[in-house]
């Protein structure tokens, strides 16, 4: 018997993911670092700066070579390093997370050891992503799901699965939290 999906899901699982891309923490200052202490961020118990990953002036010289004038990239350049650090903050707070998402089919099959109508069942994945924001826009993750699905599709189908309910499956699959 060939073997047939029985069950699709596309899961959304909490991962870790290196920041440093953004920025990172210390209590050694640096040129260009944000004193946490000042305003509205960081506490006593925690690292005192934030040194984004590129510079305000990295930021400048950038928009300044695409044309930008002096005050313009200033501005720019101010306002995307305190955009790198309220995204760092946020995360910190526990406001998003980056996930994982993988799509999985449960497969059964009949073996020459099952008993008649008892199947051994698998587990297939998609090769999924990681570092998707979870507060991505419904529109972005719906169409990773699709990409899953879709990835999922061939991995079955490379393991000659029938796939003869796949449309009645994956209709209505939507993102779950794992």
């Amino acid at each position: 018997m060939q073997p047939k999906v029985l069950d699709v899901k596309v899961t959304a699982t909490p991962a870790d993911s290196d920041m440093s891309w953004v920025g990172e923490y210390t209590d050694t200052w640096q040129p260009g670092a944000i004193d946490r202490t000042q305003g509205r961020g960081g506490n006593h118990r925690e690292y005192r700066y934030f040194v984004p990953a590129n510079s305000m002036e990295e930021h400048r010289r950038g928009l300044r070579k695409l044309g930008y004038g002096k005050h313009e990239a200033w501005v720019l350049a101010r306002s995307y390093v305190r955009q790198d650090y309220a995204r760092m903050e946020a995360l910190c707070r526990g406001e998003w997370c980056y996930l994982g998402i993988q799509a999985t089919a449960t497969v059964g099959v009949a073996t020459a050891t099952t008993p008649d109508g008892v199947l051994l069942t698998q587990r297939l994945t998609s090769g999924g992503i990681c570092g998707v924001e979870s507060d991505a826009n419904q529109g972005y993750q719906g169409e990773l799901v699709r990409d899953e699905l879709a990835d999922l599709h061939g991995v079955l189908e490379a393991f000659g699965v029938d796939l003869t309910r796949w449309a009645e499956l994956t209709a209505d699959v939507e993102l779950v939290a794992a």
